[in-house]
């Protein structure tokens, strides 16, 4: 593979709807978002990193590779979601005069795919590449969102998915949904798992302070409240990492059941492999995923892992094998938590095989060959 003749070309990312550096900063998230975009920097001339944040984005240049231009909103709207779609809109020609140079247009997420659909329409000899880390209409359907969500998402993933030269999406399941809800990719499909810097997310023998640990948003998808009720009766030591609109209800469910639960709602990523190794387990009761990073992080870093056995979550862990798979019934979480907590033999046998899984199908360093072959393949 000759690398250094995509070094000619430039490529076009297209943030989320509404999404910013601001965004990722604010999340803790930052520094895992850009890695990959710092690694592909050495490949491309250029790569243009088209945001909804306004000229306060400029601050995170010294983060990004020299050839990683920030093209922020280019027009003062209300930072509303009415106005952040309106820009979707405007976007590709608020800046045709710098991304009709780009060879590659890339989505984020499905949420914003119509500003690069419009991008390849506008400039049809460019190749669209649609990235998404889940199938957002079938979460829309999952959480029951508003019916203008959903057509906002039909008429997006239509768009995109129809112009597009190739399509990433995580996991075989996924990969399986969506190649039959879209047979218009049937040759443009391809299994692009989410990627996890082994590097840093590794087994570091920091000492135990947390029985379980949870890294989600505080949203009642996530089911946190199922991991309290399981806890209930047993003397456990539980760190919550997230924030979101459960919180006060989940602190009162705690204190009601004397249940011994602290509240981080923001942590660097960075950082999350401190608070992953000072845990004994990682137990993640969210109802639907689509490629769950924190998951992957936590079996990354050597934890015995326990999930329900539901979407995005039942294609990862294999009972017994890298983790434990449950039923979503407070009963069974409670006898597998203590099952792990009185056998430190089979912890550590399920934390090794996590950690072998994602050093198999997650590691940044093949996800990165792997996107880079596609462009390869591209412009063959």
């Amino acid at each position: 593979m000759d690398m250094e003749k995509l070094k000619k070309y430039n490529l076009a990312f297209f943030f989320d709807l509404g999404g910013s550096l601001k965004t990722w900063d604010d999340f803790g998230m930052i520094d895992r978002e850009i890695a990959l975009y710092n690694l592909l920097a050495e490949k491309f001339g250029k790569i243009y990193f088209l945001t909804y944040g306004d000229k306060t984005e400029f601050k995170y240049k010294n983060l990004l590779a020299k050839n990683i231009v920030i093209l922020p909103k280019k027009i003062n709207l209300p930072k509303t979601n009415f106005f952040n779609l309106v820009y979707e809109f405007l976007m590709p020609f608020c800046y045709f005069g710098k991304i009709k140079n780009c060879r590659f247009y890339k989505t984020n997420q499905n949420f914003g795919s119509i500003a690069p659909a419009i991008s390849k329409i506008l400039r049809p000899q460019s190749k669209l590449i649609v990235r998404s880390g889940y199938i957002a209409s079938l979460n829309a359907e999952l959480y029951n969102s508003p019916w203008y969500i959903k057509f906002y998402l039909w008429t997006a993933e239509n768009l995109s998915y129809y112009f597009c030269d190739k399509a990433l999406i995580p996991t075989k399941q996924n990969y399986d949904i969506l190649a039959k809800k879209y047979p218009v990719l049937k040759k443009k499909l391809l299994e692009m798992n989410n990627f996890i810097d082994t590097d840093l997310f590794r087994k570091k023998d920091m000492g135990e302070k947390y029985d379980i640990i949870y890294v989600a948003r505080l949203d009642k998808d996530k089911n946190h409240i199922l991991l309290l009720e399981a806890a209930r009766n047993l003397d456990l030591k539980i760190l919550f990492v997230g924030q979101g609109p459960e919180k006060e209800n989940l602190e009162k469910f705690a204190k009601k059941n004397n249940l011994d639960a602290r509240f981080v709602s923001r942590v660097p990523n960075n950082e999350l492999p401190e608070y992953y190794n000072k845990s004994r387990m990682c137990v993640f009761p969210s109802l639907h995923e689509g490629n769950p990073k924190t998951l992957l992080e936590a079996m990354s870093c050597q934890l015995p892992v326990i999930g329900l056995d539901v979407l995005g979550v039942q294609n990862i862990i294999r009972h017994l094998g890298n983790g434990w798979l449950l039923k979503p019934d407070a009963k069974e979480l409670q006898a597998a938590i203590q099952a792990l907590l009185q056998d430190p033999d089979l912890c550590e046998r399920i934390g090794k095989a996590a950690r072998a899984y994602i050093e198999e199908n997650f590691s940044l360093k093949k996800l990165l060959l792997k996107e880079i072959g596609v462009y390869e393949e591209l412009i063959a």
